[in-house]
């Protein structure tokens, strides 16, 4: 469903872009395409998004595992109606047998991590496809544009 509303965007962009390489006189030397897909996924915003979502799902695995660990509670305050007797409360508690709702909490989060890593690879190949197209279709608008320069100053020749 994200491909169908990224083809929109996607078209809107490449009109742009094709109507700036028409404007633009032809340049020197066309960048790879190795180099543009790799500059293309260095600021997509799409693949800096995926990355938090994994370090994210990396946190929510470290959160999980607390349950293995022991917990203290501090408190304090006035003991009834009087405030000068002040009293304090220290507790500390272990986990001993959960019936494996840690361990399952545990795996649902790598689980989760997982899930985030296969996103952001779908995502860095779509961008990287994306971004290949795009190339390829300015390649070909500039060439048409070379063509249609040469026609004319053939035709002003005549």
């Amino acid at each position: 469903m994200r491909r169908k509303g990224g083809r929109l965007r996607l078209a809107t962009a490449r009109r742009g872009a094709l109507l700036l390489v028409a404007l633009l006189p032809p340049p020197a030397a066309a960048m790879p395409l190795r180099e543009a897909v790799r500059l293309g996924l260095a600021n997509d915003p799409d693949l800096r998004a995926a990355k938090l979502d994994i370090s994210a799902a990396g946190t929510e695995i470290g959160i999980a595992r607390s349950g293995y660990y022991p917990s203290v509670s501090v408190s304090g305050g006035p003991q009834g109606v009087d405030f000068n007797d002040v009293t304090y409360d220290v507790t500390a508690a272990q986990m001993l047998y959960d019936w494996g709702r840690t361990g399952a909490r545990v795996e649902g989060a790598r689980a989760l991590e997982r899930q985030a890593a296969a996103e952001a690879l779908v995502r860095r190949d779509d961008a990287a496809l994306d971004i290949a197209e795009t190339y390829l279709e300015l390649l070909r608008a500039e060439r048409h544009l070379d063509a249609d320069r040469r026609h004319i100053d053939a035709l002003a020749a005549v």
